[in-house]
């Protein structure tokens, strides 16, 4: 059986990705599954459903391939992590198996101006820089939606974005990808599947937001300020520093409560 699962953080090569997995399946005769609700709000039969195909999916056949795309509308990584693990664990008991759970970031201005320009060209939305620094919901949003997934699931919670926590999520994650090194996904899938995957995706990218707003020097300070936590996580991606057992620090967890006024 092999497993290749994507944990989908908005505005970072999402949408390269699931475009590859599709092809991937239709090439092998893989299942692509997707687990996206375009609504972002968590159905709770559709949260069930989830925990049960990971429950039932050690028991598959052998000769399974699954491209498992996970987004909008689903808990986060730290509520499924204990799921997930237990699920790559059974599936890799036998050796001929492969669990391949990998995510993807972005360098934190360049996650914060792509999004925005997405949001006012494509949603309607009043986003602009200014309030991606003064309203808290907006900090820190891709580790944030690695623990939680969207805003719409913890935008009045107190929720916790420590460093241990984000390691202890990150350790079940075999890769941390960025969009600059993106295509190096193409050389480990070929490696996993034991097929040569170029020879039938030459795609580069995918979804590159026309970039109507550009933000000015004091957006870039505000913004640096407030997301150190996403910029550590981009640095950990770039150090391939992501597992419970590299980091000892001792940070307090970081709790905050979400609401904007």
């Amino acid at each position: 059986m092999i497993v290749i699962y994507y944990y989908h953080i908005p505005k970072c090569a999402g949408s390269y990705v699931t475009k590859l997995f599709r092809r991937c399946a239709k090439e092998t005769g893989g299942k692509y599954i997707n687990f996206y609700n375009p609504s972002t709000v968590i159905d709770p039969e559709e949260k069930k459903q989830y925990f049960k195909f990971l429950k039932e999916l050690p028991n598959q056949p052998s000769d399974s391939h699954y491209f498992i795309h996970h987004h909008h509308g689903y808990p986060g990584l730290n509520e499924v992590y204990k799921a997930l693990k237990r699920a790559k664990t059974k599936v890799q008991e036998d050796s001929l198996n492969k669990f391949y759970l990998f995510t993807s970031v972005r360098e934190v201005l360049s996650f914060i101006t792509s999004r925005v320009n997405y949001l006012r060209n494509h949603c309607n939305c009043k986003a602009s820089f200014k309030r991606c620094y003064e309203i808290h919901t907006n900090h820190n949003y891709q580790l944030k939606y690695l623990l939680y997934n969207h805003v719409n699931n913890w935008r009045h919670d107190k929720i916790d974005i420590s460093k241990p926590l984000a390691l202890k999520t990150l350790g079940i994650i075999d890769k941390i990808y960025t969009p600059e090194d993106i295509n190096q996904l193409i050389s480990t899938l070929s490696t996993i599947l034991q097929i040569d995957i170029s020879k039938f995706w030459t795609d580069k990218k995918v979804n590159v937001s026309k970039k109507t707003f550009i933000m000015n020097s004091k957006d870039k300070k505000n913004l640096k300020s407030v997301n150190q936590l996403d910029t550590w996580l981009y640095e950990v991606a770039l150090s391939a520093k992501h597992t419970s057992e590299r980091d000892d620090e001792d940070d307090e967890a970081i709790c905050i409560s979400i609401s904007e006024e």
